[in-house]
């Protein structure tokens, strides 16, 4: 029996009615539930809504017009029998079909479900409805207000719907939870729908809800509600979705395309505002304002994208990078799709975000973070996150944006694209402050416009707002350039290996830092062989390996009390450019915070100065890295390879010098104690070794003898300043080599004759893999009695040494006089010999039994050295010359001169060659004269002739060094064959007798004379 039926029932009735209303969201008890008809369109306030409804579409765009939303369902089979009945129901508006929240007063959910129920102050719609029901199986008409209820958590709105069964007093109320979707249409939830009413089934056919539009329409209505979307671009789709008890969807959908977009206004204002001072960090909020919609007009079109533009000369401040446990944001902790709150990490945080919607009655606050980077994302990526308070549950809203900065200058636009279409009427956007803040101000005061493009989405042109913003404080000098360079050392010992660090400061407010030179004080070096060289190719791309690092250097970066320190290597690279020692790849990671934007490579050269001492070179320092004003306050290098650094020997005050330069032309001076110490530990144990060579002749008397000296130290002695070289007795400058000497206005200009070079000379160091050579070169000086000596050595560095030549008695000296301070471990220099020869014999040096060379050694530590060395002499054997006038009248002169060497002669016969012979002995003994050097005085030589003959002895017992034999003309009679054969080659043998038995046989070549002339 069905307890809704039968007359007698009248009450049981009339509470089976109330039941049916109920049943509002519900759908019949039926094994199947589908959503018959639905419509979701914006019609005339006095239209009426169904879905059935021939009511036109009221399609413009950003009109103020009454939203229909009709809905009709179907169950089947055991009708009222308790099949699965409808539990869950969402509707999905379109996006930019929205409502506002302040268009009424909003009344509590405790009032609305109170006897009183809400005011009509708080009505924002109407509903109607029929449904079928138990009592008469007929339809039978329902109708509803809509009110306006005080939203909780996350959501942008909450509705009361309040039913009445036509004809009776009885009352349903149910609630509809309004969100906000990402893409800014809004989602209308009912959950655990009720099925039954007093346990009885209810069914509903057909129900509309239909919400007011504007204020003209309905004037209980503070400000229109209703509005619909301003994108003309799309049909504006609406959507509803049902979930049964059982879990089986039903779904049903509803489409009109909005139009007249080219009808609405779009009048956005730029707000901007900030507490900098110049050049230096602070807070900086910009943003956009909307005027209220007038009564009766239509509403602005909504904001699509936006570039907001600062002012030129506010950028992103390096100094952000100092902030404690500065990171960035992951996609997934922002979760913009999530209706949840983000997890970014506090230190991602940035700023703050202020925005005012009608769409929510309470303005929205938020955080601006910091995104990590990604591949194929922006490279300064920020999140948006607002909501209405700081309860979990509060309404929120996500958004993504993108900084960038111009490349060239700086300037920053911070991009919004893809907004959602929900209209707002402020909102404000803005960066941290303080000394790690994120935006720095220009680096002068004044008034300077910011400007927003923003692009609307129906379709229109952009508007450009802009705003000026004013600096006013901190006013200095842009063109202030007063840097500081200061230098350290981890020992100070002299010529001990140490490292340097070298500290170039620019205080804040300053120009910036463009180039620089550090002269490094004479004498501290930098051992090149400690690390190998990187290509300068390679160097150039900051791609050097482990190997070629030596040293380290901190950076710090930006404006403000808290510049970021940022940490990097210096490596050691082949010269940038001819001529130069070697270059430095000093390469620093381009960061802002967490953010990397490759690394930045500052190239450095090496150059040798004049006293050898070494500058580094900056010419450019990098002023931007991805457009962000890298604002360098300090650069720290520290050259700490192990043996790289190599202390002076000199103990004396000296000066670290250097030029820096700035962006603004200026140049500063700047310059930094250094003086070694500890000079009286310093070993000091130069060497010397001399050698004549170029054979026998060239060392005997009037030769030419070639001479090698070697001067040598170790590494970590003191350097020599001076050097004074005593040559030998017995040698002096050949008076022919002073006329071809170079004059000094030839050498300045690099134009000296060949013939003015008189040797070579090497030199190796520790600091260089490759040896120096050169040229030695014989330099005449105005006012100097005697020419000098200019070596120029060449290779990876060029030192020039004068040595100044002068004769000291019967002693040639050459005095060296300052000296570069750098180690050199070997220094070799030879004279050349022979037709060359700039020195001469004027005694044979193989008569003595030891050839001494004296040098005095003065250090820069001090310290003074004598050395006397033995010349080496390999050249010794014995010797002979023979000389001959012309043999043209027949009657040449002869000139025989026996040399015996470091072992004396006894004897010695010299046999002629074929067409020459000797006169007679007794015409011989008239014309010879001869003589013995080192014989016992009051002894004589003999000497006896034989045909072709010649004998010389000396006493028994008694020996010579030199043995010679002159003969006037007449002595030898020549053949026809000779004398017509001018001056031929002629072969002599000579054959000698030592003291020490040994009896050496010598050919000696000679040629006649040219002309009679020459006899002598």
């Amino acid at each position: 029996m069905n307890l809704c039926t039968g007359a007698a029932l009248g009450v049981v009735r009339l509470i089976c009615a109330v039941a049916l209303i109920t049943g509002v969201f519900a759908a019949p008890a039926a094994a199947k539930v589908d959503v018959t008809g639905f419509v979701a369109k914006p019609i005339a306030a006095n239209a009426s809504c169904s879905t059935t409804t021939t009511a036109a579409t009221e399609s413009q765009a950003g009109a103020n017009k009454d939203f229909c939303v009709a809905m009709a369902f179907s169950g089947g089979g055991d009708a009222f029998g308790g099949g699965d009945d409808v539990r869950d129901l969402t509707m999905s508006l379109p996006p930019g079909q929205v409502g506002g929240a302040t268009a009424t007063p909003t009344c509590s959910v405790s009032r609305f479900h109170s006897v009183a129920g809400c005011p009509s102050s708080a009505q924002v719609g109407e509903a109607s409805g029929r449904i079928e029901a138990v009592i008469t199986l007929t339809e039978n008409i329902i109708t509803g207000k809509i009110f306006n209820l005080t939203p909780r958590g996350t959501e942008a709105a909450r509705l009361g719907v309040q039913l009445e069964l036509a004809g009776l007093a009885a009352v349903q109320k149910v609630e509809a939870v309004i969100v906000l979707r990402g893409d800014g249409g809004l989602d209308a939830l009912s959950t655990g729908l009720p099925r039954t009413f007093l346990g009885l089934p209810i069914e509903i056919r057909r129900f509309n809800l239909k919400l007011w539009g504007s204020k003209a329409d309905h004037p209980t209505l503070d400000k229109p509600f209703v509005v619909n979307p301003t994108d003309c671009s799309k049909p504006a789709t609406s959507r509803v979705k049902v979930r049964s008890a059982q879990g089986v969807d039903g779904s049903g959908s509803f489409s009109y395309q909005p139009t007249g977009c080219d009808k609405l206004q779009f009048t956005p204002s730029m707000l901007l505002e900030g507490d900098h001072q110049a050049d230096g960090p602070g807070v900086i909020t910009a943003g956009m304002t909307f005027p209220e919609q007038a009564p009766g007009a239509l509403a602005q079109a909504r904001v699509k994208t936006a570039d907001v533009v600062l002012p030129q000369g506010y950028e992103l401040s390096a100094s952000a990078g100092s902030e404690p446990g500065f990171v960035g944001c992951t996609d997934e902790q922002f979760a913009q799709t999530e209706a949840t709150p983000t997890t970014c990490p506090e230190g991602s945080k940035v700023g703050t975000v202020r925005f005012r919607s009608p769409l929510i009655a309470e303005e929205l606050e938020g955080v601006v973070y910091l995104a990590d980077q990604r591949p194929g994302a922006g490279l300064i990526r920020i999140f948006i996150f607002a909501q209405t308070g700081p309860d979990p549950e509060s309404a929120r809203v996500k958004v993504m944006g993108e900084v960038i900065p111009d490349q060239q200058t700086g300037q920053l636009t911070t991009r919004l694209t893809n907004l959602p279409p929900v209209p707002f009427t402020t909102f404000r956007l803005s960066f941290r402050g303080g000394p790690t803040a994120i935006i720095a101000g220009p680096r002068t005061c004044g008034t300077r416009t910011g400007s927003t493009t923003v692009v609307p989405d129906n379709g229109g042109p952009a508007a450009v707002p802009t705003a000026p913003i004013t600096i006013d404080t901190g006013c200095g000098d842009p063109a202030r350039f007063t840097p500081q360079l200061t230098t350290s050392l981890t020992t100070t010992q002299a010529a001990a290996p140490t490292v340097l660090t070298a500290n170039i400061i620019r205080p804040d407010g300053n120009a910036r830092l463009t180039g620089a030179k550090i002269s490094l004080p004479p004498g501290f070096s930098g051992r090149l062989t400690a690390a190998p060289p990187c290509a300068f190719e390679q160097a150039k791309t900051g791609t050097c390996a482990a190997d070629n690092r030596v040293g380290a250097v901190t950076v710090k970066v930006g404006p403000g009390s808290a510049p970021a320190p940022i940490d990097g290597n210096v490596y050691l690279t082949t010269p940038q450019v001819d001529g130069d020692l070697a270059g430095l790849s000093i390469v620093v990671p381009g960061k802002f915070g967490p953010l990397f934007f490759g690394d930045l490579v500052v190239l450095a050269r090496i150059v040798v100065r004049p006293d050898i001492g070494l500058d580094i070179v900056v010419t450019q320092v990098p002023q931007r890295v991805y457009g962000i004003d890298i604002n360098l306050r300090e650069m720290k290098l520290t050259l700490d390879r192990e043996g790289f650094g190599l202390n002076a020997t000199s103990c004396a005050p000296m000066e670290a010098k250097g030029t820096l330069y700035s962006d603004l032309g200026a140049s500063a001076e700047v310059t930094a104690p250094y003086q070694a110490t500890g000079c009286e530990n310093v070993p000091y144990t130069p060497t010397l070794t001399a050698a004549f060579a170029g054979g026998r002749a060239e060392v005997a008397e009037n030769g030419h003898p070639e001479l090698r000296t070697v001067v040598g130290a170790g590494l970590g002695q003191g350097g020599t300043k001076d050097l004074e070289l005593v040559l030998p007795e017995g040698i002096s400058i050949d008076v022919e080599r002073i006329k071809r000497s170079c004059p000094i206005a030839d050498y300045t200009a690099g134009t000296c004759k060949p013939e003015a070079v008189v040797g070579s000379a090497v030199a190796e160091s520790p600091l260089i893999a490759e040896q120096l050579q050169g040229n030695v070169t014989f330099v005449s000086v105005p006012g100097v009695p005697l020419p000098e000596l200019r070596v120029d050595l060449k290779g990876p560095l060029a030192i020039t040494l004068a040595g100044k030549v002068r004769q000291q008695g019967t002693r040639l000296v050459t005095a060296v006089s300052g000296l570069p301070d750098t180690p050199l471990t070997r220094f070799a220099l030879t004279l050349a010999g022979g037709s060359k020869g700039l020195i001469q014999a004027s005694r044979d040096l193989c008569a003595s039994a030891t050839v001494p060379i004296d040098a005095q050694f003065a250090s820069f530590t001090g310290a003074s050295v004598k050395r006397t060395t033995a010349v080496d002499i390999p050249d010794c054997a014995p010797a002979g010359t023979v000389k001959l006038g012309s043999l043209r009248n027949g009657k040449p002169t002869f000139d025989l001169r026996v040399v015996g060497g470091r072992t004396k002669v006894t004897a010695a016969q010299l046999t002629l060659p074929s067409g020459l012979r000797f006169q007679s002995a007794a015409r011989v003994r008239r014309l010879v004269k001869v003589s013995a050097t080192g014989l016992p005085r009051g002894s004589k030589a003999t000497v006896s002739v034989n045909g072709a003959r010649l004998r010389i002895t000396v006493p028994k017992g008694k020996s010579a060094t030199v043995l010679r034999v002159r003969m006037r003309a007449g002595g030898l009679r020549v053949s026809t064959r000779l004398r017509r054969a001018g001056r031929p080659r002629l072969l002599f043998r000579l054959n000698t007798s030592l003291t020490d038995g040994r009896r050496p046989s010598l050919r000696l070549n000679a040629r006649p004379a040219a002309t009679p002339s020459g006899q002598s």
